[in-house]
């Protein structure tokens, strides 16, 4: 009878209200990331989403390549950044199931947010904190506003966290006297993913773990070394993915430098870009925008989510100090990298989740310890629930469910006729947007996107096809914006070609190799190529 009484206690509502409200907010999240995986790369922040894409793109088309390509930099094409393990598995599975790149990335991402419950739960247990602890976490998370967008965006975002957070709950091991090479070497695995996979999210969380690790050796045992196993287990643990990022930093260096676009953007060049200046940091709008308007307002219901901590803090007890830690994951890394925060409103993904995590404490494990009579927790975290959905609806789900008309779409409508008419193994040529992949991505033709602030803009202007190496000249995409925008007509080379497309008032398009296409061409050689893509799909 007893075991009887055991085994429905475990599986009663009691004791597993978390897990079943964790599962709805799983499926809803599914169902967001899956019903809109078709939207293009567009709706925030195309340029990273699409640069993404591209290499997942080239890497379907031409294999794995270590000094792999992103072409937005003209000839070499290779442009390496972060070690590509979300792109290589988003091409791979793209590829063995002939999907849809755009969609695959979409929900392979989506799919990395859900598999960060796994080192939650495991983190949960090592910390022995109530098991409903990180089922609430998982609902903060997948209810977010700021992880149920962005979480089902073509980016690496997901997996660098899912791979921090394993790193992190295999650092909990260090903590015990004895450490196991298991331990160890998943430690050193999911490190050097993460590190591989983007410095910026896994470099501040391990160093503040080391920290932690440090810290309670001294509280535990005081200046007393541990043993020389665990001490060279440890040190090694985390040097190991400190120097493999190091060396593919400087490999990536060392590729970037062989063309004059890519040695601008060397770790070198772009170090104080990066990390921004003290007056940011210091100053009380670009604080509020980051830590308030961007996380707290949103995705911790404000005010509201703010008396919980500091209750939390106050009556926490032996936990005040997980919390503490919590916080410190979450405002550290925006306090290194403030202009990358500052520019890119995604780049909080990075460590939001660890003030989602905090909050989960105070919700599941001390709150209701403070107030013993009713069930405060499943009623808050409903709360919670409910309040980041309504912020998500008058949000982010605009731009998740933003359409985007192929024919009246300018990056779709550029992707689309250069694809059909500049030869299938051309390069080409866009000033005016920045260097951005959009079109790169859609055109699928690899490039160079010329920014503004390029030091041969100059050159590219007069000599493009110069830039295209082994690669004929397939298409030049003029955009107006550009300050140093060139007299288009009187260039001697397309003015004597009828081969110039008005894709709108401010997009031209010329194809150096292509004569006039009669079904585009007007009198003047001059054609809007939306009007004739439109009455050539009606007929």
């Amino acid at each position: 009878m007893e075991e009887v009484s055991n085994i429905k206690n475990q599986f009663s509502l009691k004791n597993n209200w978390a897990f079943l409200l964790a599962v709805i907010a799983a499926f809803f999240a599914a169902y967001i990331s899956f019903d809109y995986a078709l939207q293009p790369l567009l709706e925030q922040h195309s340029f990273r989403q699409t640069q993404t894409a591209l290499t997942s793109f080239w890497m379907t088309q031409e294999g794995w390549k270590f000094a792999y390509e992103t072409p937005v930099g003209g000839y070499p094409w290779k442009l390496p950044f972060e070690f590509p393990i979300y792109q290589a598995i988003v091409a791979s599975v793209s590829s063995i199931f002939d999907l849809s790149l755009s969609a695959t990335g979409r929900v392979i991402s989506f799919l990395f947010l859900l598999l960060c419950a796994l080192p939650a739960v495991a983190i949960g247990q090592k910390l022995s904190l109530k098991k409903q602890v990180a089922w609430v976490f998982a609902i903060l998370l997948w209810t977010s506003p700021l992880y149920l967008f962005w979480g089902r965006t073509f980016m690496i975002e997901t997996s660098v966290l899912f791979f921090t957070l394993m790193a992190v709950n295999y650092s909990l091991d260090f903590l015990k006297a004895e450490v196991t090479i298991k331990s160890v070497v998943l430690f050193i695995v999911f490190a050097s993913l993460a590190m591989l996979q983007k410095v910026t999210t896994a470099a501040p969380v391990l160093l503040i773990m080391s920290f932690v690790i440090l810290f309670q050796h001294l509280k535990t045992v005081g200046f007393k070394f541990p043993s020389t196993k665990k001490t060279i287990l440890v040190i090694c643990s985390f040097l190991i993915p400190l120097v493999l990022a190091l060396l593919w930093v400087r490999f990536t260096d060392v590729i970037k430098s062989e063309s004059a676009f890519g040695n601008s953007l060397t770790s070198k060049a772009l170090s104080w870009w990066n990390y921004g200046t003290l007056e940011q940091r210091t100053d009380g709008e670009t604080l509020k925008l980051l830590f308030w308007e961007r996380v707290v307002k949103d995705n911790l219901a404000g005010f509201f989510g703010l008396a919980i901590l500091i209750i939390s803090l106050i009556v926490g007890g032996k936990n005040r100090k997980l919390i503490l830690v919590c916080l410190l994951l979450f405002v550290l890394p925006i306090l290194i990298f403030t202009n990358l925060h500052v520019v890119h409103n995604y780049y909080q993904t990075a460590c939001a989740c660890f003030l989602l995590a905090a909050l989960a404490i105070g919700i599941a494990e001390i709150l209701p310890k403070l107030i013993k009579k009713i069930p405060i927790a499943p009623f808050l975290i409903l709360a919670f629930a409910s309040y980041n959905l309504y912020a998500f609806n008058n949000g982010y789900f605009e731009l998740t469910k933003k359409s985007f008309d192929p024919l009246k779409t300018r990056a779709l409508i550029l992707g689309n006729v250069i694809d059909k008419y500049a030869p299938e193994n051309s390069g080409i040529v866009v000033f005016g947007n920045d260097w951005s992949s959009v079109i790169a991505f859609y055109s699928k033709r690899k490039s160079f996107i010329v920014p503004d602030w390029f030091k041969k803009y100059d050159s590219v202007r007069k000599y493009p096809s110069n830039f295209m190496g082994d690669r004929s000249l397939g298409a030049v995409v003029f955009i107006q914006d550009t300050k140093k925008m060139p007299d288009l007509l009187e260039r001697a080379d397309i003015k004597k070609d009828s081969s110039l497309y008005i894709i709108d008032p401010n997009c031209y398009v010329w194809f150096p190799e292509l004569k006039a296409i009669p079904s585009l061409q007007n009198s003047e050689g001059v054609s809007t190529y939306i009007n004739a893509f439109q009455k050539k799909e009606k007929e």
